[in-house]
């Protein structure tokens, strides 16, 4: 352990793993919206998210007091946070080492970045990164000590804890605090949008949670007058429904947390306008369809009373049992009593009946949220989650 006079303070009092770690991407989103149309322009104003980690601390004896000894000196100024989802175990390494051997595919590692050896809060180093090789980290100094095996090896991040930090002291050297660090530094990662596409845009083939609620809700550009006195105008400003909608993920395994992070990079926050499949049964297949036709007979659902073609009604995600996924787009559309005639952009290129068909979901064209968090629960070579809220826009196809 030496601190460098003048230099960034290392935190290295790791989570109470007993909580999440919870990491929050912000991307800055610009929305201009015109009220006639409900037709929107969308921008990240950042280049990278602006990144933070929130964690507790549940510790007593020499953490505790060596936290409260870092909060109280060092939370002022610039500190380094271990990256707590990006643990791995190392050693043993000896003294003047100049590269470590490692895992580095998925993990926050980066050239002229640095990292930390931890064999406790009052045991470790910081060595900085030259290059990072697949399977090594080859360092700009060699190590300063030998380090055995099992020793902690996480990526540093600079940035500062948030002031107003609180605590709950439980005894005179135990308690709790909940640590909020907002990271000073590009955090670059490579983004990624699934492959599939529709009328020029990304549709996110990302299922959700089976089981899990989700949640929705019904939004309008509404605009009321009122004089305070009588009852007040109500003005549908778009005459358009900009639906929202809410989804969770878990995820399994760096690979899987790897994915998911390159979709959030590549989302932008609210800035990229993605399809959204409901993953509902919309309709209802009620007839067979055959592979030239462009007719699809569902059950009825009061589609053509109802508003039909309205935009984000109009567009349909139909996924066989064999995994088969096919998009179109209702033109038009017949009352049949007991059922509806929907008439397609185009065929569907197969013959289909109504027991093939897993679902006919909406494809609403939506942005995600500004701010998107990743609550780990372990490190990410185990489990986290990733919970989106996102919000219906004007298809401009």
């Amino acid at each position: 352990m030496a601190f460098t006079p003048g230099g960034p303070v290392p935190w290295t009092v790791p989570p109470d793993w007993a909580r999440p770690v919870r990491e929050s991407l912000g991307w800055g989103t610009n929305t201009l919206r015109a009220n006639t149309t409900g037709a929107s322009f969308h921008a990240s104003l950042r280049e990278t998210p602006a990144r933070a980690f929130e964690f507790e601390v549940f510790d007593e004896g020499l953490p505790w007091r060596f936290a409260d000894a870092l909060l109280h000196s060092a939370s002022g100024q610039a500190m380094l946070l271990p990256v707590w989802p990006d643990l791995q175990l190392v050693g043993p390494l000896t003294s003047g080492l100049g590269s470590i051997a490692c895992a580095t595919d998925g993990y926050d590692f980066t050239d002229d970045g640095l990292v930390l050896l931890w064999g406790g809060v009052n045991t470790w180093e910081v060595l900085e990164v030259a290059t990072v090789d697949p399977g090594a980290l080859v360092l700009a100094s060699p190590t300063s000590q030998a380090w055995p095996r099992g020793t902690r090896l996480y990526p540093l991040r600079r940035g500062r804890v948030r002031n107003g930090l609180q605590e709950t002291v439980r005894a005179d050297d135990k308690g709790r605090r909940t640590v909020r660090f907002e990271v000073r530094e590009p955090c670059a990662w490579p983004a990624a949008m699934p492959v599939a596409t529709y009328l020029g845009h990304p549709v996110l083939e990302w299922r959700p949670d089976d089981g899990a609620d989700e949640g929705g809700s019904y939004n309008r550009l509404m605009a009321e007058v009122s004089n305070g006195l009588g009852d007040p105008v109500e003005f549908d400003l778009a005459g358009v429904q900009l639906r929202g909608s809410s989804m969770g993920w878990q995820l399994w395994g760096r690979a899987d947390q790897s994915a998911a992070r390159s979709r959030l990079y590549a989302m932008r926050g609210g800035a990229v306008p993605v399809w959204v499949p409901s993953w509902k049964q919309d309709l209802r297949l009620a007839a067979p369809i055959g592979g030239a036709s462009t007719t699809m007979t569902v059950e009825w659902t009061g589609y053509a009373a109802l508003g039909a073609l309205q935009p984000n009604r109009r567009d349909l995600r139909i996924e066989l049992r064999d995994g088969t996924v096919l998009y179109r787009r209702i033109t038009g559309v017949a009352d049949a009593g007991a059922t509806e005639s929907l008439f397609l952009d185009a065929p569907l290129g197969l013959a289909v009946a109504p027991g093939q068909v897993r679902a006919i979901s909406y494809l609403t064209l939506s942005v995600g949220p500004d701010s998107q968090e990743i609550a780990h629960y372990t490190d990410a070579d185990g489990h986290a989650q990733v919970s989106l809220s996102f919000s219906a826009v004007v298809p401009d196809v």
